[in-house]
């Protein structure tokens, strides 16, 4: 079963997190192993982390404050970390490269 988290509620919180991606210098790009941290708010606050690839195969792991109703978010955490090719056989991981115009490497 495919656990669900904050990108699942629609495009607003896709939106967001481009944005904040973007205003972090990314270009193309794309999200893996996305998940919300804890369960959320009532108001619908909470935190959601993950990774995020980029077109020059940089992978950044993320934690973002999200606002209440999901309506904005802050990054509290970004850090480049090792990107590892080993994930190939998780179909998310396979999308995120796709996303952000790479292919496994031979």
């Amino acid at each position: 079963m495919e656990q669900i988290h904050s990108l699942d509620f629609g495009d607003a919180p896709k939106f967001i997190l481009d944005r904040l991606v973007h205003e972090k210098g990314l270009g193309r790009h794309g999200f893996f192993f996305t998940t919300d941290e804890g369960e959320a708010a009532p108001d619908g606050s909470g935190v959601s982390s993950g990774f995020v690839i980029n077109e020059d195969a940089k992978t950044y792991f993320f934690v973002v404050d999200w606002a209440a109703q999901m309506r904005d978010a802050i990054l509290v955490e970004w850090e480049e970390v090792e990107t590892d090719h080993s994930l190939a056989k998780s179909a998310e991981y396979r999308r995120a490269l796709a996303k952000a115009g790479l292919s496994l490497p031979v």
